[in-house]
């Protein structure tokens, strides 16, 4: 107990936006931070579905619980995924901004977080 409230109070000191409410101890195993926003470092493939931004990609965690991603079109391009247990590997990137709504000559851009490639895992 003693070393979670160090570690809340360490937060606390490192928020930039005041005092914390909630201690917040981060990112859990199989997770991680990237650029503030926590991730999942894999998960179970339910489906792809090609956007006007992105791949945008449905797993599930260990837990069972869904979760859904921005991919490159690359990875709604790859046969035989569904199902598949995979490690996520992450990179920001410019996609068409939501605002253009699916207008490619817009113009604008938004920087997600991407899954940039996967890697099938061995059961």
């Amino acid at each position: 107990m003693m070393l979670k409230s160090l570690a809340c109070i360490a937060d606390m000191f490192l928020c930039t936006n005041g005092v914390q409410a909630v201690c917040s101890a981060g990112p859990k195993a199989g997770e991680i931070m990237i650029q503030g926003a926590v991730k999942q470092t894999q998960g179970t493939i339910i489906r792809r579905d090609n956007g006007d931004a992105a791949c945008y990609v449905t797993l599930k965690d260990t837990d069972g619980l869904e979760f859904h991603e921005m991919a490159d079109f690359s990875v709604c391009e790859q046969k035989g995924l569904n199902g598949q247990r995979v490690k996520l590997f992450y990179e920001a990137a410019n996609v068409l901004a939501a605002d253009c709504e699916g207008d490619m000559d817009c113009g604008r851009s938004d920087t997600v977080i991407l899954i940039q490639r996967l890697q099938v895992m061995t059961p």
